[in-house]
């Protein structure tokens, strides 16, 4: 579905430094901990209070093999990182810490080292340049026109989203993402758009893109050659977009979510399903990218 108006005013509530008591997809452990009821420390807050107690994978993996770290390898080291783990009370810390995002300081503290959903295609279709998504994961900062024009237009794109889930959902509200650390692979990480929450349909993710090329024009004018969507206005299968969005409802552990493509001039929301099948081959080939390329690169002195 394609809308060409500008956003109207809603009266759908935007939630960023408060949770919700709906009950929640039994198959996401994470979000039953969330409440209505109580104010939750606003992003700064509690990433004022925790910067100190809130180690990355980095420092975590260099403590856990303190003293032994000139003498251990990579491959001994994999099946070691196994026995590393996080409280679920920590990865909700890091979670509520981090909703400022790229804002934060301590979302990019704890980005480094994990390898995030942001960058799962291209890891798993990378054949060569293994050194640049590296780079990414250490922290190396990347940006060009086109993701510059991306992030001025997400916060137009989250008021026409919001107008959206007025006119289409119950009682609809946006709650804000911070990273939420895959529990069982801890070196894996998602921070989607925003939570999507309503009276009429399950609890899911919102992921935005704002395409440089669709400047000035509607989503159905948008030039198809090597863009993400089809003929359709569907995101293709076999775009990065779709293995950040499958990997990012893997780690939420929803079912579901709404990806956005927002122009200056027109707004587009299509409902993506999670693939299990097909997650369940793309997941191990993440896994042994971290062991590989990522883990040498912590255990260097």
């Amino acid at each position: 579905m394609a809308n060409n108006e500008s956003p109207a005013p809603t009266s759908v509530a935007c939630v960023w430094n408060k949770t919700s008591k709906k009950k929640h997809q039994p198959d996401a452990p994470y979000l039953q901990d969330l409440t209505d009821d109580e104010e939750t420390f606003s992003a700064s807050e509690t990433e004022h209070q925790e910067e100190h107690h809130l180690p990355n994978l980095i420092q975590m993996i260099r403590t856990k093999f303190s003293g032994i770290l000139k003498y251990v390898r990579p491959g001994d080291a994999h099946p070691m990182l196994l026995g590393c783990s996080l409280s679920h009370e920590t990865i909700q810390n890091i979670e509520l810490s981090t909703r400022d995002q790229a804002s934060s300081a301590m979302w990019n503290h704890q980005r480094k080292g994990r390898v995030t959903s942001s960058l799962f295609g291209k890891i798993l279709r990378c054949k060569t340049g293994q050194k640049g998504l590296v780079d990414q994961i250490f922290g190396k900062s990347f940006s060009n026109a086109a993701i510059d024009w991306g992030k001025s237009q997400e916060a137009v794109a989250k008021q026409q989203f919001l107008s959206y889930l007025s006119d289409q959902h119950v009682n609809g509200m946006l709650l804000p993402c911070g990273l939420l650390v895959d529990k069982e692979n801890i070196f894996l990480g998602a921070t989607p758009d925003g939570l999507v929450m309503c009276d009429c349909c399950v609890t899911a993710l919102l992921e935005i893109k704002c395409p440089a090329r669709g400047k000035g024009l509607v989503v159905e004018q948008i030039p198809r050659k090597n863009f993400f969507l089809d003929d359709k206005l569907n995101l293709k299968r076999n775009h990065i977009y779709f293995d950040q969005i499958q990997g990012q409802m893997d780690i939420w552990k929803l079912s579901r979510c709404y990806f956005v493509t927002s122009t200056d001039k027109d707004f587009h929301c299509q409902t993506i399903e999670f693939d299990e099948n097909y997650w369940n081959l793309q997941k191990p080939l993440l896994g042994r990218f971290f062991k590989t390329y990522v883990l040498p690169e912590i255990l260097k002195n």
